[in-house]
């Protein structure tokens, strides 16, 4: 594809390829493509959780704040010390509140992640549940599934079997694995169709059929929530032979 400045052009550029470096390594899979604020902003749904959580921050880092200022105003020695403490403690949720809305921005981890496929698995209720096949290996691929609940994929049919091209960011590492996973489907930045399409065609086909086998193994329970898939459910050599996954 030629290329250009994904500023300069329609909402229907995209590129498949490695991502930006970010905290010295850089997505092996990444889709590029210019996120439409708006859109993003009405359904990026980890968005929409991180705001509750950061103005639950604020409300705790001012209160400590004005507690802090009660008791820095007393004559009591301790209580200055103390009141000294609680300051520090409110500035600093402060600070990571701050790191927290930059890092949740309406393009948040859509412009950072990694390609990966995801599946709809489950839709009933208005609930919407995917599975999504990722690596999360430092060093060696180890293949894992982990399931997230949705509430709107623009552009996608709810429908079991539906494939959602999603960006992934891993956090947390033992030393060789990932220990935790955010899923934001690509639908939550883009309305383009030709865009959709593309993010799913970057993905390997084996990938997908992986996916597709692996969707009747989930159980979810009455509530639909998911049984025996909490967090990470890592794939053992045996099955990820039997998927055909490289």
């Amino acid at each position: 594809m030629e290329q250009h400045s994904l500023e300069t052009v329609g909402p229907d550029v995209f590129r498949v390829g490695s991502g930006p470096i970010r905290n010295g390594s850089a997505a092996e899979r990444h889709l590029e493509f210019k996120i439409d604020i708006a859109h993003a902003r009405r359904y990026n749904q980890s968005r929409k959780e991180a705001r509750k959580t950061i103005s639950a921050m604020i409300v705790m880092a001012l209160g400590l704040i004005a507690a802090a200022s009660y008791l820095l105003s007393s004559s009591s020695a301790g209580a200055m010390v103390f009141g000294a403490l609680t300051a520090c403690l409110g500035l600093t949720i402060l600070v990571i509140a701050g790191y927290v809305a930059t890092q949740n921005r309406p393009q948040g981890y859509l412009d950072r992640g990694v390609l990966n496929p995801a599946i709809v698995c489950a839709a009933e209720k208005g609930q919407i549940f995917l599975l999504t096949l990722g690596g999360i290996g430092l060093y060696d691929k180890v293949w894992a599934v982990f399931i997230t609940r949705v509430k709107d994929l623009p552009g996608h049919r709810n429908a079991v079997g539906e494939r959602i091209p999603v960006t992934c960011v891993f956090t947390g590492t033992d030393g060789a694995r990932y220990q935790g996973v955010g899923v934001s489907p690509i639908a939550w930045g883009t309305s383009s169709a030709k865009v959709l399409q593309g993010a799913v065609q970057g993905i390997d086909e084996s990938e997908w059929q992986a996916l597709d086998r692996l969707r009747y193994q989930v159980v979810l329970d009455t509530d639909y929530a998911a049984m025996g898939a909490k967090g990470i459910q890592v794939l053992n050599q045996a099955q990820v032979e039997r998927l055909g996954l490289k």
